[in-house]
């Protein structure tokens, strides 16, 4: 202010005006880069998509964690804020601690927008990410947005280098595939892998539940459970692949989570005696067998044991939810630049 007035009684006030727009839009720049363009900094180790997996897969994906890198942006990223942004995947890059990632997630769902130096600092990361053979996948890019990073960064030439999904669900999910095809010494390969994720109900009881159990074979687009229904029991997917969608009270439908072999449903009904939270539509033909409450009561009085294992398995499928849940709240508590849960 002292020096506006300054500038007002030397050249004029005109000249003071201007001085002070400039200075105003300096600060403001200054200001507004401090704020982090990083909201949230997630790894494969504390967040996953809503995908229910085999559990060689989980485990998998747990050891690989650290090849994926997962950052949530908000609002507008300018030159200082993009600057920042190249620092941070440049650190983590090149982290003595940790494996390079192999893929590094921009999550655009609470950005505004983005200005042209932006653009250019997001051409430095695809650098990068060559030099380092990762792959940058971008995900909720609005329209504009998208536009904008066409000619610099989304070009077909080097199509290898970046991938682009509709949300964070979708684009974690892609990544947990590629991650899944990579064989491991510690696995036995997708073939084994493959094997692994079939619904076997000896492996879990000792005995054939299907005995005791209602084979469906189901089309492609068929409600096994409409949300608000009343509960039914146990499914178990054996093939094909279906998706759990609610809808909320604006007609919103929402993926909850995509159950593929091997998976069981209506497990949270049955416990609770509540109605469905959820619809569940088959995404493919598909094979699911049914354990009504009447048949699992049957197997708790003629095979104990039985009943008591099936009881255990999914006990610890949910375990496995809960854990996972907490993981990924812990690491958005700890905020974008917390880095003990990524090193845990």
């Amino acid at each position: 202010m002292l020096l506006i007035l300054i500038t007002m009684n030397v050249a004029g006030l005109v000249a003071g005006l201007g001085l002070g727009i400039v200075l105003a839009v300096a600060l403001f720049a200054v200001s507004y880069s401090r704020i982090g363009v990083v909201k949230h900094t997630l790894s494969g180790a504390n967040y996953r998509s809503n995908v229910d997996r085999p559990r060689q897969d989980l485990q998998t994906l747990r050891r690989r964690g650290h090849w994926l890198y997962i950052l949530e942006l908000q609002g507008f990223i300018f030159f200082g804020t993009a600057n920042r942004l190249v620092e941070q995947v440049h650190q983590r890059a090149n982290d003595p601690d940790l494996p390079t990632p192999r893929y590094v997630v921009f999550d655009f769902r609470q950005v505004s927008g983005l200005d042209a130096s932006a653009v250019l600092s997001f051409r430095r990361m695809k650098q990068l990410a060559e030099a380092k053979n990762m792959q940058l996948v971008f995900t909720h890019l609005p329209a504009k947005v998208r536009l904008q990073l066409a000619n610099e960064v989304l070009t077909d030439a080097d199509r290898s280098l970046w991938h682009a999904e509709a949300d964070l669900d979708h684009g974690v999910e892609w990544c947990e595939e590629q991650i899944l095809h990579v064989p491991d010494r510690e696995d036995t390969a997708i073939a084994e892998r493959a094997r692994v994720a079939t619904f076997q109900p000896e492996s879990i009881t000792g005995i054939d539940l299907r005995n005791y159990m209602e084979r469906m074979d189901l089309a492609e687009g068929h409600y096994l459970i409409r949300q608000g229904d009343a509960p039914r029991g146990l499914f178990f997917v054996e093939t094909g692949q279906v998706t759990a969608l609610r809808e909320g009270r604006d007609g919103q439908v929402i993926r909850l989570r995509k159950m593929g072999p091997g998976t069981v449903i209506g497990e949270m009904g049955l416990y609770l005696d509540s109605e469905a939270s959820a619809s569940i539509l088959t995404n493919e033909p598909s094979t699911v067998y049914h354990l009504s409450k009447a048949d699992l009561r049957r197997i708790e009085e003629t095979a104990p044991s039985a009943a008591a294992a099936l009881h255990r398995y999914i006990a610890e499928i949910l375990s496995e939810r809960v854990s996972t849940a907490n993981d990924t709240i812990q690491a958005l508590l700890a905020g974008p630049e917390a880095t003990s849960s990524l090193r845990r």
